[in-house]
């Protein structure tokens, strides 16, 4: 009987611990329709985790200056970037500064979407 409290709070703690590294590696954006909208519009706004800081939203954004600016308010945690060249590769940079950041996914209207199938989805 032991066993068995102990095998079920083990697998309880897991699920816990694994929750929160999924939430601390996810990002959200308002819609998708917001994001079609940012192919257009060369404007994408995610907002990031707490866990991510603006020095390191500073640090990693620094690799992109060809490709798209940032503009990272720590207040409500948004990453507004906006494209220099808005095309599909520039595009695809958005989804390795998203992984600079740690973000593994992007929660889209509740759903957890990974990077890349964000990308291949919403802005190819």
């Amino acid at each position: 009987m032991k066993a068995l409290i102990y095998s079920f709070l083990m697998v309880v703690g897991l699920t816990s611990f694994s929750h929160a590294q999924e939430e601390a590696g996810t990002a959200v954006v308002k819609s998708k329709a917001e994001l079609l909208a940012g192919k257009e519009s060369g404007k994408y706004t995610f907002v990031l985790p707490e866990t991510v800081t603006a020095e390191q939203v500073d640090q990693t954004s620094k690799y992109y200056t060809h490709y798209f600016t940032v503009n990272y308010s720590s207040s409500d945690r948004k990453a507004v970037l906006t494209m220099v060249n808005n095309d599909e590769q520039s595009r695809h940079v958005v989804i390795r500064f998203l992984i600079a950041n740690n973000i593994q996914h992007v929660n889209v209207e509740g759903s957890l979407v990974p990077t890349q199938e964000l990308y291949e989805k919403y802005m190819k």
